[in-house]
């Protein structure tokens, strides 16, 4: 039995392998339709890799987009704190537990409350309740814009996530076909040439009768 390539190798492994094997093909009469085949399955792997790292920085990227913008979200939620409150102290009023009824009995802000989702927009909704003729009515645009920025980079994320997800899972799928076809390769030239040629190509390979090769079918480069 001739080495097989291990599932559990990298992808950087795999492609090692199959580029040795094509130097060998090419290196014997005959064979070089054989690394025509290897070239092609290396190429779709190598291809996967690059997308990998590319989308490795875009999913860490997004990540640190959604950081970035909770800060901002953060900042201005206790913008319009301060501002609630410094309208309660100039006017005698009480709109500070009006938009932020959560914060009641204190005039401390309390960043844990805005932990929870869609808590800017129900501030906003509130700011906008009181009309849009009151002087804080001023707050609802830079509020809004910043939470729709930090929803955005919040979807981004997501779908980074699920770029990345895929990918892997064709990388796995890539490294399986180029398994296969160094399976069948084996296969082809054990049936059309001497042992002596297998073992140039398949280094430490033996002819095994018994030996049952794998159903899958290689996909279409």
């Amino acid at each position: 039995m001739y080495l097989k390539i291990s599932e559990q190798s990298s992808t950087d492994k795999h492609i090692e392998v199959a580029k040795q094997h094509v130097s060998d093909c090419n290196r014997v009469k005959d064979c070089e339709t054989y690394a025509v085949k290897m070239s092609l399955a290396i190429e779709v792997l190598q291809g996967i890799r690059f997308a990998i790292t590319a989308l490795d920085a875009k999913k860490k990227s997004c990540y640190n987009n959604t950081i970035l913008t909770y800060a901002d979200l953060d900042i201005e939620i206790r913008n319009t704190f301060e501002a609630c409150k410094s309208f309660d102290k100039n006017n005698n009023t009480s709109i500070l537990s009006e938009i932020f009824p959560e914060n009641k009995n204190t005039n401390k802000f309390k960043a844990a409350i805005f932990a929870e989702v869609g808590s800017a927009s129900k501030i906003v909704d509130r700011l906008k309740d009181l009309g849009s003729d009151h002087p804080l009515a001023i707050l609802v645009h830079p509020l809004q814009k910043t939470e729709r920025k930090h929803k955005t980079a919040i979807k981004e994320h997501k779908v980074a996530i699920t770029e990345w997800d895929t990918i892997i899972e064709q990388e796995k799928v890539a490294q399986a076909d180029l398994r296969l076809q160094y399976e069948n390769n084996y296969l082809e030239i054990s049936s059309l040439f001497d042992n002596k040629v297998v073992n140039q190509i398949f280094p430490n390979s033996v002819m095994n009768l018994n030996y049952q090769p794998s159903q899958r079918v290689v996909a279409q480069f």
